[in-house]
């Protein structure tokens, strides 16, 4: 075991996190820090705002917060999926409802800049994913599932395939906020870039790890893009 803050004390109680999985294995200082700093515990921040686009009833939104530890454990992407869940992405109509800028729209196509918007309803980056999916079933020999509700929150993980597209889908994601930010637009060529070296640095650390085998066996049809 190890010894909690007593600062963070007050804050586990509140959001329920607890010392330990359902398999009684214990975290470490840092997961159970990660647990306050993302809210894992209060996975229903943004559900209002997402019923506007769909209507399921808890257990789904549940599920989908269980499934970021599932698809990836890179934090950084952890924490950027989280934050679509819990609806608090700065797009441009975010921005407007606090006065940050004067108007809600996008700046490429002039559509209402929500979520859904900025990761896939504009058309530069309808683009791009149309490039992506093209890709995608080339190499796959199968297309993938595009509804929004998909590419938004990821599907469950039976098959290496499932595995493979929910990955691609929140990196991808994750390049689209990053150019947003920038106030530029992701194009398959810079994508692609980012994408092998992405894979490379995954493939070194599953070599350093001792599960080049695993990374193989999920990505070795990749690695020639």
């Amino acid at each position: 075991r190890h010894s909690i803050p007593k600062k963070w004390h007050g804050q586990m109680k509140a959001r329920g996190v607890k010392t330990y999985e359902q398999d009684e294995e214990w975290l470490t200082k840092k997961q159970i820090r990660q647990r306050l700093l993302t809210g894992i515990r209060e996975p229903m921040a943004g559900l209002s705002k997402w019923q506007q686009h769909f209507h399921h009833e808890q257990p789904f939104w549940l599920t989908k917060f269980r499934l970021i530890r599932q698809i990836t454990k890179e934090i950084r992407l952890q924490i950027f999926q989280y934050k679509i869940l819990h609806y608090v992405i700065p797009t441009r109509s975010w921005l407007y409802q606090r006065g940050m800028v004067g108007t809600p729209n996008c700046r490429v196509c002039e559509g209402y800049h929500d979520i859904p918007h900025l990761l896939w309803y504009c058309s530069a980056v309808q683009h791009l994913w149309q490039k992506i999916i093209q890709l995608y079933s080339q190499i796959e020999e199968s297309a993938p599932p595009t509804s929004l509700e998909c590419i938004l929150f990821g599907q469950a993980q039976r098959t290496q395939a499932q595995k493979r597209w929910n990955q691609m889908l929140l990196f991808t994601k994750w390049q689209i906020y990053k150019m947003y930010l920038l106030q530029k637009n992701t194009t398959f060529t810079g994508w692609k870039v980012a994408f092998r070296l992405w894979l490379k640095l995954h493939q070194k650390a599953a070599q350093l790890s001792g599960k080049t085998e695993v990374f193989q066996n999920l990505w070795g049809d990749w690695l020639l893009i």
